[in-house]
């Protein structure tokens, strides 16, 4: 299982912080989790908690994919690029399957977002803008 993405994290102090609970609070909820700091959070843990306590706004922005390259064009997708594929994602109701079939049809390559290259990623995101009217 892989952990809590620090965008997971962020979005999950300022939960914390809209609630305005305080540390005894905080603590008792994360303990619910079996953590004592959200940053021994797995990814799915804080995905629940984010939906479960988040605002809508929260909820929508928050990411499906980490991004880990630096925005070359040989590198993998920036975390940017991933937001914007887990945005069209949302926008569009595609379950997971659905998006690496769509990644098969336009890139045939049989990859998760994740595991995209750069340039590879923006060509996803102007087919998912396209499918979402938005070009």
């Amino acid at each position: 299982m892989r952990k809590a993405t620090k965008n997971q994290i962020a979005a999950i102090h300022a939960i914390k912080a809209h609630h305005a609970w305080d540390d005894k609070e905080y603590r008792g909820i994360l303990s619910s989790y079996g953590v004592t700091t959200s940053l021994n959070l797995f990814y799915d843990q804080a995905d629940n908690f984010i939906q479960k306590f988040g605002t809508k706004k929260q909820k929508e922005n928050h990411s499906l994919y980490i991004g880990k390259g630096r925005g070359e064009k040989n590198d993998h997708l920036t975390q940017g690029q991933a937001d914007e594929i887990s945005r069209l994602q949302k926008k569009l109701d595609m379950d997971f399957n659905r998006l690496t079939g769509l990644i098969y049809r336009v890139l045939k390559k049989v990859t998760p977002p994740e595991m995209l290259m750069n340039y590879e990623a923006s060509r996803l995101i102007n087919v998912l803008q396209k499918m979402a009217g938005e070009k």
